[in-house]
């Protein structure tokens, strides 16, 4: 039986394989009384990603429904209002003006003005998108549940959608477009098809694929591992990264031909990765950031934990990450130490780690 299926076709990138912790009643009291109205979060939040759309300016998304905006580098947030009380997984901003949004079934949303207002897009698709990625105002490719791809050419005012049949029994989690032509996306490591199907062979299996034709068509890219992958960076059309299941991190050096494995030093699954200058930060459950510049891998304390969901840093070096319970912390020197602004970490004594 297909594994997903049993939870009713609903897969939240940062629950699939992941530690809960529930909080002790004690804290959840404490953290309701600690509001701070600069960082209007709240304990159920679920906050899946984070992306600067400026060096100052930057946007939040999670659950339910939930958008903060920022305006001076993260330090203070407003809630922004959108027409959707369900989990938004995924954005994505061209400039520091145009973004979308992707999440449960089939939502896609546009902003025009830098994240202040959003209106609802037709994907033409009611499966649950958690990646979404513009490579300009006009190609775009959102992924999500069951192998189902979306592409636009004309910048989401219609949406072409697809299942990728190499995928169809399990979830795409992320895609990044290199070019206009060129794009790869990551996902489980489909062996329920090998499973369920059988004339399919475990050797024609990949959590990996790339398109030519601005997400058209997909082929399958052979990499040394059949773990899950949950996100993927590239800092230039050669050289990325892809991170998945029990410190899992794939690297490429000539535009995702060949892939390498490395393990961090973690047992937790990442769920992000991004990459700045020669810094690459990537974050997961249990309130894991991996640290790398060159050859210097750490694990920097964060306070945190429960799931760290994603993480965004601007040209400077200023860095965000958000999580489970409402979870939003700073860091000043491109990841290397994290400060908490949320009561999520206050309300337990952990306001500054290093």
């Amino acid at each position: 039986m297909n594994k997903s299926r049993l939870t009713g076709g609903l897969i939240l990138r940062p629950l699939i394989l992941c530690i809960i912790v529930l909080p002790f009643i004690t804290t959840s009291l404490a953290l309701a009384s600690d509001f701070d109205p600069k960082v209007p979060v709240a304990f159920r939040d679920r906050l899946y990603d984070v992306q600067f759309i400026s060096e100052t300016e930057a946007i939040i998304i999670g659950y339910p429904g939930k958008i903060f905006r920022s305006a001076d580098g993260g330090e203070t947030w407003e809630r922004i209002t959108i027409d959707t009380t369900e989990p938004l997984f995924s954005l994505h901003f061209i400039n520091a003006k145009t973004g979308w949004i992707a999440g449960r079934s089939g939502l896609i949303f546009i902003t025009g003005d830098g994240g202040k207002t959003w209106t609802k897009q037709d994907s033409g698709v009611s499966e649950h998108l958690f990646g979404i990625h513009f490579f300009n105002e006009k190609v775009g490719v959102a992924v999500g549940n069951f192998g189902v791809i979306v592409n636009t050419v004309d910048g989401g005012k219609t949406w072409s959608g697809q299942i990728l049949q190499e995928m169809s029994s399990a979830t795409i989690y992320a895609v990044q477009m290199l070019d206009e032509n060129t794009g790869f996306l990551v996902g489980e490591y489909p062996i329920w098809e090998a499973d369920l199907e059988e004339d399919v062979e475990a050797s024609t299996l990949s959590s990996v694929f790339k398109t030519s034709d601005s997400g058209v068509t997909w082929e399958r890219v052979e990499v040394p591992t059949e773990s899950h992958l949950f996100d993927l960076e590239f800092v230039s059309a050669l050289e990325g990264y892809a991170v998945g299941t029990k410190g899992l991190v794939l690297k490429t050096l000539d535009g995702g031909v060949t892939w390498e494995v490395f393990k961090a030093p973690t047992p937790f699954h990442l769920l992000s990765v991004e990459a700045h200058g020669d810094t690459v930060v990537a974050v997961g459950n249990a309130g894991t950031a991996v640290y790398k510049k060159g050859g210097e891998i750490k694990i920097p304390p964060t306070g945190a934990y429960s799931w760290i969901g994603s993480v965004s840093f601007n040209k400077k070096g200023r860095g965000i990450l958000v999580g489970d319970h409402g979870l939003i912390m700073l860091s000043e020197d491109k990841g290397n130490t994290w400060t908490c602004l949320s009561p999520t970490c206050k309300g337990v004594d952990q306001q500054k780690t290093k």
